[in-house]
């Protein structure tokens, strides 16, 4: 059994590298697994925000320990990961992700609804600004 931090990067890895059906596929399995939509709003924020701090600091010329640092990593792995896929995109793409996030948790804590359908609406607004958006 995945973390659900690492379902959640493989997640948005799938979404990074254009394949947004299974990027939905996964979130769906995490749903059924019985996890919150505001907790896997959440996670999906986290990231998004982890990859647009990849993005900055690649673009200060900070070094993958840096990045581990940052974010608490023990292993450069998952920092290079990071930079390799923020660096598909421009800031201002990842920043713009990152505010659909946060209008998306927004929308999941305050607005009726189907919570499940907030969530997936609020992932493929991500993914279509991702789409073709490469830096």
């Amino acid at each position: 059994v995945k973390s659900l931090d690492t379902a959640i990067y493989e997640m948005t890895d799938e979404m990074a590298a254009g394949r947004f059906d299974r990027a939905l596929e996964k979130l769906r399995e995490l749903s059924a697994m019985g996890y919150e939509p505001v907790v896997l709003s959440a996670s999906v924020c986290r990231q998004m925000l982890r990859l647009y701090s990849a993005r900055l600091c690649a673009d200060e010329g900070k070094t993958t320990r840096y990045l581990m640092e940052l974010w608490g990593m023990r292993s450069p792995y998952p920092a290079e990961k990071l930079l390799g896929a923020a660096g598909r995109f421009s800031p201002d793409v990842l920043r713009q992700a990152l505010i659909a996030c946060g209008e998306g948790d927004f929308m999941l804590k305050s607005a009726p609804g189907d919570k499940d359908k907030i969530l997936e609406t609020t992932l493929l607004r991500i993914a279509l600004l991702l789409k073709g958006a490469a830096a």
